[in-house]
């Protein structure tokens, strides 16, 4: 049986993957700055809330997404925001992020493939060398609660990638 037919037999589909190539790095005084290209297998849609795994020393202090030659959108973290903790809650039912680690949640534009991201991290991770980030997009409605998150996400309604950060 084929992977869509599968998935229409369960009512799951696979979920989209978000492929991401870098395009620069450069290191700032307290962090990195990390631009990308960003191409999903499929389009993700409106409503999208979009989750990174990372360091708990660390901080994203700034997550910016352009299409084409237009201005970039400037992300809003919703992480902390309680309109959001459902969405959270379901990342972290997803993959529970070890004690080290914590998830971000941002607010995003609908996403196609082939936009430019442009994130800033805060920290660099002991040791340096390659850090990989876990990365999740899900559609979201404000006030969602955990369930309905954690029930689109085991419809395979998301996508995921991983984002590699080099370090010094």
């Amino acid at each position: 049986m084929s992977g869509l037919a599968k998935g229409l037999a369960t009512g799951r589909m696979n979920p989209a993957q978000i492929q991401i190539v870098v395009r620069s790095q450069s290191d700032e005084p307290d962090g990195k700055k990390k631009t990308s290209t960003v191409n999903s297998d499929r389009v993700l849609g409106p409503n999208l809330k979009l989750g990174l795994l990372i360091n708990a020393n660390q901080n994203v202090q700034s997550l910016r997404f352009s299409q084409g030659t237009g201005h970039p959108i400037d992300c809003r973290e919703v992480t902390n925001d309680p309109g959001w903790a459902g969405v959270l809650a379901a990342f972290e039912r997803y993959m529970s992020p070890i004690p080290d680690r914590k998830w971000v949640v941002f607010e995003i534009p609908d996403m196609a493939s082939g936009f430019t991201s442009e994130v800033r991290l805060k920290h660099k991770p002991q040791g340096g060398g390659e850090q990989n980030i876990p990365i999740i997009a899900v559609h979201a409605q404000v006030n969602a609660p955990e369930h309905d998150v954690t029930a689109a996400i085991r419809r395979g309604e998301y996508g995921s990638g991983t984002s590699k950060v080099t370090w010094p």
